[in-house]
């Protein structure tokens, strides 16, 4: 790229000579207000808040339903004993 001599400064490319920048200033997003934020805030820690009751409900749920699986175990358990002796097994003497 040549300087142009009378200021010091480059010349702008041939292929540049007709192009714009377009809406540079018009890309950054708009500020909030400090009531939009309260607001976004409010919104956030409402949804978080649901979310932690959804997680507990369903733990608490999961606790139940584990609960009573024990409490069918045991009472199958009454219900038909185990052997004592277990499983049957003959061992033979290699003589």
């Amino acid at each position: 790229m040549e300087d142009n001599p009378a200021d010091g400064r480059p010349n702008t490319r041939a292929t540049n000579v007709s192009q714009h920048p377009g809406l540079v200033d018009k890309t950054k997003r708009r500020r909030r207000t400090k009531a939009e934020m309260e607001q976004d805030r409010k919104i956030k820690q409402a949804e978080a808040e649901a979310l932690k009751q959804k997680k507990d409900t369903n733990i608490r749920q999961v606790a139940r339903l584990e609960d009573k699986m024990a409490i069918d175990d045991a009472n199958a358990e009454k219900s038909h004993p185990r052997s004592r002796d277990g499983p049957h097994f003959f061992l033979l003497e290699h003589h």
